[in-house]
């Protein structure tokens, strides 16, 4: 009853909902019908290494990204980027399933043989033209939100991306930013009041960066971009991401770019980058919360970072020289006359010294020479450029790498062992290596690749900047992913962007569950469930069986007793409640009816992921004394484990002391549990609509039976739980070794009720039962 008020009032607010509104406005495309299809929120913290963001939840930096991992049980893993360790190769191997799709993030373009970079729209829809030849793209159908790609999304869905940046000026987009001005008007006044804010403590910081010695036009810069991108770029996805949630989109991906930003210009490790993590923080809980909230699909929330930051010195900094006289005493010192010394040529805007051309935008600079020097040049100049304070090299030498550092050269192949990747674990040293020979033969990669990491030097970068990315640096490979339980994800020991890839297809493609194969040996535990699904109808008005079955996934349910499921009843659809959760989870199942009018029936059901037999169904007796009629009913059946069998009662007593006692006697009497051999096992559960130390708690305690779960817990209702009316006893025999009621942000919307976890062992055999009695 309370969660039908809940519901209503929230379905009555829904027609105050902005995004509601912004979505009639502006009349924007909507999935109809597809409250019960999977969706995905792909939410990137970019640049954001795996050890800033455990620094940064260590000191509240991000407190709902620690919440999610302590209370709503998400797991937290290590996401390798690939090479080169930037946005561009990660996206377009997320996006596309294309492994090294550039060399690096700045590079000669093949088609004009000037200098350029992946800021510049031309040359990313060059690149994402070919990138979408190779693969299909992920966000077909969906939206893209501050990425380099749109990864196929519509033009209409693209946001703020690289490749479509200049239609942000469109008048369409215009009457967007301006329609959130008017449907927002709180959030654009915290926007500015925040804006107003943070110029203040940015002004400070720039003037402290002045008095170390920084370029005062660079700080202005920066400040400029702590503005733009800390603040008003995220509040802007935040709201637009809102919107799409609400239209039911099948993917969103949100990119976050406050973090990286600020982290290049003072460090990853810096207070001024992770001041930005906070603001990040609270737009990833605004959207997590609007995500679970959206009525017209079924959202799961991924999180990850796609590289980190090394902190880093500029090469001009610590040799006192440009990278360009660097190259130039090289090639004096090689000897060879690569290029006339009177041919200073301007290319791309960077200055170019002795005819060549160098990309050097990071930690990886790529080096084109005018001509193809042979092996022995190439390695003479390497040597000459490590001599000159170059951390490695990369070139190729015939078929094979070879990658010079000052320890000596060493032959880059399958197998091989590279001292300058002696910190990273040996199996990501082995995948390093593979990413390292893709680099170096992808078409557009310089003669010589110039790397910032070396074993034995410093980390340096070609530009002028504190925290860099793009080579194989321990910080700049290591992500991070935040996946919800039960995400589906292959549990490597690496996860790399095709990994996520393959993992957001089949959910986005909703591909069939398939059923676990039978265990041959009996297990030692198994997860017992009790949950009350009120008619898969949450607190939001949301019938929903997807949601009951991704709930006890995420629970790691073996055995799951659910009471009130709809079977073909027009109040949810006509659907098959039992069936679908039943397909879902790959389970077996059996239904207990306690109500049928013609074709529509409603009862409760027991699923299991080993076989089940019934034994008993039939119904308690009632008293005509009630203000509420309602036919009660009792399931019993035997799940067998091998040879062992466990006999499970699940029922859902009536609402009035004295039903509850006399079904509770009928049910302890001889013709159910008390028929059950002494030395047989045991589970009752269910929602006995009464509350511990009651009459009837007691009798079950009397009759031998044992409560594990502890007074304190308490089930109903889900939002805010002031009773416990579900309950699971168990036979002395089983040993319950942990039991817990699941409270997260998912339970508390799915139903009225929260279910009850219980981890029993049940190791030993134990005979069949010896009788069966049928309704």
């Amino acid at each position: 009853m309370f969660s039908e008020v809940e519901a209503k009032v929230r379905q009555s607010l829904r027609w105050f909902d902005r995004c509601e509104w912004a979505i009639r406005w502006l009349r924007l495309r909507v999935c109809p019908d597809a409250g019960e299809s999977p969706g995905v929120l792909l939410i990137q913290i970019d640049g954001l290494a795996y050890r800033q963001l455990e620094t940064a939840m260590s000191e509240g930096r991000c407190p709902f990204l620690k919440s999610l991992l302590a209370r709503e049980n998400h797991s937290l893993s290590v996401f390798y980027s690939g090479l080169p360790s930037s946005t561009p190769a990660v996206q377009g191997e997320l996006l596309y399933g294309t492994r090294c799709a550039v060399p690096s993030f700045s590079y000669r373009d093949p088609d004009t043989g000037e200098i350029s970079d992946l800021f510049h729209p031309d040359l990313v829809r060059k690149v994402e033209g070919w990138l979408s030849r190779q693969g299909e793209p992920l966000l077909a159908g969906g939206s893209s939100w501050s990425n380099i790609y749109s990864g196929g999304a519509a033009k209409e869905d693209t946001h703020f991306c690289i490749s479509d940046i200049d239609s942000e000026l469109r008048p369409r987009n215009l009457v967007r930013r301006l329609a959130v001005f008017i449907l927002f008007p709180v959030a654009i006044v915290r926007v500015g009041l925040m804006m107003v804010s943070e110029f203040f403590f940015g002004l400070l910081d720039a003037l402290f960066g002045v008095a170390r010695g920084q370029h005062p036009v660079k700080e202005a810069a920066a400040l400029v971009a702590r503005l733009c991108a800390g603040i008003a770029l995220r509040e802007l996805i935040t709201i637009g991401v809102r919107i799409d949630l609400a239209r039911g989109l099948p993917i969103i991906h949100a990119n976050y770019i406050g973090y990286d930003d600020m982290a290049h210009r003072r460090g990853p490790g810096s207070r001024f980058a992770h001041w930005s993590l906070a603001g990040i923080d609270r737009s990833v809980r605004s959207l997590f919360q609007a995500a679970h909230g959206s009525t017209r699909r079924d959202y799961h929330v991924w999180i990850f970072s796609d590289h980190g930051q090394e902190a880093t010195r500029p090469f001009e900094q610590v040799h006192g020289r440009s990278i360009f006289d660097a190259i130039d005493e090289a090639l004096a010192l090689a000897g060879d006359p690569i290029a006339p010394k009177d041919s200073d040529l301007e290319v791309g805007g960077l200055p170019q010294g002795r005819g060549y051309q160098l990309a050097h935008l990071g930690p990886v600079a790529q080096l084109y020479l005018p001509i193809e020097p042979d092996d022995k040049q190439k390695r003479r100049i390497a040597e000459a450029l490590v001599a000159a304070g170059v951390p490695g090299i990369l070139i190729r030498s015939g078929d094979r790498l070879l990658w010079i550092d000052d320890t000596n050269g060493h032959f880059v192949e399958q197998g091989s062992s590279i001292p300058a990747l002696q910190s990273h674990p040996p199996g990501l040293a082995a995948i390093i290596v593979e990413d390292l020979i893709r680099l170096a033969t992808h078409p557009d990669t310089g003669h010589l690749v110039l790397l910032g990491w070396g074993l034995r030097k410093p980390t340096i970068t070609f530009t002028t900047e504190n925290g860099s990315h793009a080579g194989p640096g321990v910080d700049e490979t290591r992500g991070f992913l935040i996946t919800p339980p039960a995400a589906g994800i292959s549990r490597k020991l690496l996860l790399r962007p095709l990994d996520l890839r393959e993992a957001l297809l089949s959910l986005v493609r909703d591909r069939p569950f398939s059923a676990p194969p039978e265990a041959r040996d009996p297990p030692a535990e198994i997860r017992v469930v009790t949950y009350n699904a009120h008619g898969c109808c949450g607190n939001d008005g949301r019938i929903s069986p997807r949601r009951i079955a991704r709930i006890l996934r995420e629970c790691k349910a073996d055995v799951v007793a659910i009471q009130e499921l709809d079977r073909n009843r027009s109040r949810s659809r006509v659907e098959d409640q039992v069936l679908e959760i039943a397909v879902s989870l790959g389970f077996h199942h059996v239904f207990c009816p306690t109500v049928i009018r013609g074709a529509e029936q409603y009862g409760h059901a027991i699923f299991s992921r080993y076989p089940i037999t019934k034994v008993k169904v039939d119904y308690l007796p009632s008293v005509s004394l009630t203000w509420w009629r309602e036919p009660r009913a009792a399931l019993w059946c035997t799940v067998q484990l091998g040879t062992r069998a466990i006999h499970i009662v699940t029922t859902h007593l009536g609402l009035t002391p004295a039903e509850r006692r006399a079904q509770v006697n009928v049910l302890l009497g001889p013709e159910w549990i008390g028929k059950i051999p002494s030395g047989e096992s045991v589970i009752f559960c269910g929602d006995m609509n009464f509350q511990p130390g009651g009459y009837c708690h007691r009798e079950v305690l009397r009759a031998g039976l044992e409560d594990p779960v502890p007074p304190s817990m308490k089930t109903f209702g889900s939002t805010v739980s002031v009773v416990r009316l579900d309950h699971l006893f168990t036979s002395p025999d089983l040993k319950v070794r942990e039991v817990h009621v699941v409270r997260n942000y998912l339970t508390r919307l799915a139903s009225d009720h929260l279910p009850i976890v219980a981890r029993i062992g049940v190791g030993g055999d134990q005979r069949a039962p010896s009788q069966k009695v049928r309704s």
